[in-house]
């Protein structure tokens, strides 16, 4: 049988209350508010409207949920008393732990700062959106609009450390009580208090640019909250789910396995909303793969993709050495195998859904096809260049650019990442994120890009465009002529992936490949 280590505060949920937007939160508050909260929650009265948070973990004889709910409504009345006690409840609920002990006579288990934060963000939350006419909160107006998003946030990461799975194994936590908080076999109660905690602290995420003090939170700050909403622990680890699965997966010591619907319709709101905007690539694939319904098929199949990517590439790079491979052409073979990657990849979304198309930015493909249309309706002069530099013997056309193919196509690329990194800058990113995580989506573009003009220049231009013929045959026989159109191409194409994003009606170059929603957008 394990045994639980009393500690003076429970560090874990103390630097999740205090992560994030919590120094935004605090900062329309004048001065250094600490003694006067902690004094405030030292009151007797407060005190004793918290005693009965014990009787939850007694073995026999407990409190019936309608007995909670009297206390819950009790101890709001006594936090409602005065403006000190209300606002230290909101802003540091942890300060009840050392009069609490003192009160006691010995230390407060983490089990039961746990409860008494679950009582104190319950009543605090209730208050605020209370319609009794009986409960006078003693803000005004305006303070309470300003703080409701701070209880909705402490409601949650309250309720939630009952999910998580980063405390010490073997040692009893939340989890174990999350049962009896709310009274006897009141597991329902917990259950559905937590869900609507998720989602009233997600939908205010979703609007935080409305909201005064959360609209002035930096990057950072938000997208650490976002990762504390979406994440079991952030930094690492698969997302977190709010379920009953999951609640008892924690009281049994199991691995999480599975998410709810709601957990899936909430997971895919924040990256579709939040972490793909942002350019966070890393996090939006460790998502998808934990929202699919068969991982290991899904990790698979991403193998096959990144290994045939890999080959095809290489095959590229190889072609200007070895510009036919066992009597085929090595840039129509590399062709021929970036329909198989496409092929596994449809795969990949036909049986795993579109979760696992987030990473893959499935929009530029889908745009660089306008840009190939493009080049195969040019007229020939755009590789006639690259050929004649060759020295190959072409009829004379227009005159010789004014600059070579090779400065255009780094022209187009350099356009595109510049585009990439401002898109970002735009979305409040700090510059090193954005230029980091801007030349991340471009590389994976220019990959698209590439693989897009490499099909059409091997099989759409010859058929469609003036002298197709005459650039087909010659590819084994120039083939970095070949190399310089197909950069030529692939530039362009990537041009127009990435500048066709101002077309979609504010929709960000990493949004999935689908336009209509049945969600509430307020």
């Amino acid at each position: 049988m394990t045994t639980e280590q009393p500690l003076e505060i429970d560090l874990l949920l103390a630097q999740r209350l205090a992560a994030g937007v919590d120094p935004i939160v605090h900062a329309y508050r004048s001065g250094d508010h600490q003694d006067t909260d902690a004094k405030a929650l030292a009151a007797p009265e407060v005190l004793q409207a918290l005693m009965p948070a014990r009787d939850v973990q007694s073995i026999t004889d407990l409190p019936t949920p309608e007995q909670v709910d009297g206390h819950l409504a009790a101890l709001s009345e006594v936090l409602c008393r005065t403006r000190a006690r209300f606002t230290a409840a909101l802003h540091h609920p942890l300060y009840i732990v050392p009069p609490m002990a003192e009160r006691l006579g010995s230390s407060v288990s983490v089990r039961l700062q746990w409860l008494l934060l679950c009582w104190i963000s319950e009543a605090t939350w209730q208050a605020l959106h209370s319609t009794d006419v009986g409960m006078q909160v003693p803000l005004t107006d305006t303070e309470a609009d300003l703080l409701r998003p701070l209880a909705a946030r402490q409601r949650f990461l309250v309720l939630a450390e009952a999910f998580r799975g980063d405390r010490p194994t073997g040692q009893r936590g939340p989890q174990d009580d999350a049962d009896r908080v709310f009274g006897a076999q009141s597991t329902h109660l917990f259950l559905a208090r937590a869900a609507q905690a998720r989602w009233e602290w997600t939908g205010i995420l979703h609007r935080h640019q409305s909201h005064p003090l959360l609209a002035a939170a930096t990057s950072s700050q938000l997208e650490a909250e976002l990762d504390q909403l979406l994440f079991d622990h952030p930094g690492s680890g698969p997302p977190l789910s709010v379920s009953s699965n999951r609640l008892r997966q924690r009281q049994r010591g199991n691995d999480p396995v599975g998410y709810s619907a709601d957990d899936d319709q909430t997971i895919t709101a924040l990256v579709e909303h939040h972490l793909l905007p942002r350019y966070r690539w890393g996090a939006a694939r460790r998502s998808s793969w934990a929202l699919t319904r068969y991982p290991r098929w899904a990790k698979t199949i991403t193998t096959i993709i990144f290994v045939l990517c890999a080959v095809v590439v290489g095959l590229i790079g190889a072609s200007a050495l070895w510009p036919t491979l066992f009597g085929h052409s090595t840039l129509g073979t590399a062709a021929a195998l970036v329909c198989l990657t496409y092929l596994a990849g449809a795969v990949g979304v036909a049986v795993h859904g579109r979760s696992w198309a987030w990473p893959w930015l499935l929009r530029v493909p889908a745009a660089a096809a306008i840009g190939l249309f493009m080049v195969t309706t040019m007229h020939p002069s755009w590789w006639h260049a690259a050929f004649r530099q060759a020295g190959m013997s072409l009829p004379p056309d227009t005159p010789p650019p004014p600059v070579q193919p090779q400065w255009v196509a780094l022209g187009f690329a350099v356009a595109a990442l510049a585009y990439l990194i401002v898109n970002a800058r735009n979305t409040g990113l700090s510059t090193s994120a954005a230029l980091g995580r801007a030349i991340g989506v471009w590389a994976l573009a220019a990959l698209h890009a590439l693989f897009v003009a490499l099909c059409g220049i091997a099989w759409a231009v010859p058929v469609f465009s003036e002298d197709g013929t005459v650039f087909r045959a010659a590819w084994t026989d120039y083939p970095q002529a070949a190399l310089v159109c197909l950069a030529q191409a692939g530039s362009w194409c990537l041009a127009a992936g990435v500048f066709s994003q101002m077309l979609w009606d504010g929709r960000p170059l990493t949004a999935p490949l689908t336009h209509t929603h049945w969600r509430d957008e307020r």
